[in-house]
């Protein structure tokens, strides 16, 4: 989206040190003065702690050929910066399994849904034959590899920002926001407090490490009643949550990459982690086994969530 800001300079907030918080960051320096806040407070864990789900990381991520020039533009600057390289379609491994066959068979990064009635391939688990379904050799996305995790590039482009004169990378965690007469302050989790911003943004993506939904929902209401159209205009946006178990194998699965599951009500992908990532995301596990991460659907979790709140007493 285009963001439309009166003439410079002004002085920005930038709250949560996720992909796109360091890339406004950069962007907005060129005119503005920013601070770019990493972190936010979580009230459901530790940022000081690894956690199995929110230290999670994809090995690969695709870019539609779609997607705007701004977009393109940031990732051909990664691919200069040597951060990230094209990733061969054949390198990484999507199977999808179907339950009334028992059946995997490969596909693509454009045939990742479930059709009505799935027709696999093959029956061998490590075929790489493509699916009839995907069989076209036309690509509407790219697929690209972090050379070192998607986690390591949110790092150095951290550090390239501590280059930049106009910007601050500040390891505060913040917990509360307010809008006083000469513009926005924030507060830490140690009570001192930052400001004045002529203005605050809010950075949201599925990395969660840096900013989860709970963290920013904390400070737009900490916020109000300033801050009450974001929190509207917000409660219309699709955000659906899924239940998550991150499990290893012995012996390793390691004919897949990431699987999409069809047929299971309580599964809906499953993706396989990153070698070596085990320690950064408080896992222990045995040397030789394969760590996985099962995703369910999002109308069984509902589901589940609503039965156990009436269970407590609560409203479903």
């Amino acid at each position: 989206r285009q963001l439309t800001m009166p003439p410079p300079p002004q002085k920005v907030a930038v709250c949560g040190g996720t992909v796109s918080g360091v890339t406004l960051a950069r962007l907005l320096a060129t005119c503005h003065t920013i601070d770019l806040y990493r972190h936010m407070f979580d009230p459901a864990r530790s940022i000081h702690k690894p956690h199995p789900l929110c230290e999670y990381a994809p090995a690969t991520f695709v870019i539609p050929d779609s997607t705007s020039k701004a977009v393109r533009e940031e990732i051909n600057r990664w691919i200069d910066l040597n951060l990230i390289t094209p990733s061969k379609s054949d390198k990484f491994r999507i199977s999808r399994y179907t339950s009334e066959s028992g059946l995997f068979g490969r596909i693509n990064d454009d045939d990742l849904g479930c059709s009505p009635s799935p027709s696999p391939p093959s029956s061998s688990p490590t075929s790489s034959s493509p699916s009839s379904s995907s069989s076209s050799s036309s690509s509407s996305s790219s697929r690209y590899y972090p050379k070192r995790g998607l986690f390591s590039v949110i790092e150095k482009l951290i550090s390239s920002l501590k280059k930049d004169r106009h910007v601050t990378v500040r390891d505060e965690q913040l917990c509360k926001s307010e809008k006083r007469e000469d513009g926005w302050y924030v507060t830490d989790c140690d009570s001192k407090i930052h400001g004045p911003y002529d203005y605050l943004i809010y950075s949201f993506d599925y990395l969660p490490r840096a900013a989860r939904k709970a963290s920013i929902k904390q400070m737009l209401e900490a916020g109000l009643p300033e801050s009450q159209r974001i929190i509207g205009s917000a409660a219309g946006s699709v955000a659906a949550s899924a239940m998550t178990v991150v499990a290893t194998f012995h012996p390793p699965i390691n004919d897949h990459d990431s699987i999409r599951i069809c047929g299971i009500p309580e599964l809906a992908v499953a993706a396989r982690g990153n070698t070596g990532d085990e320690k950064q995301r408080g896992l222990k596990t045995l040397r030789g086994n394969s760590t996985w991460t099962l995703i369910a659907t999002p109308e069984w979790s509902m589901k589940i969530k609503e039965s156990t709140a009436k269970g407590k007493g609560g409203r479903g």
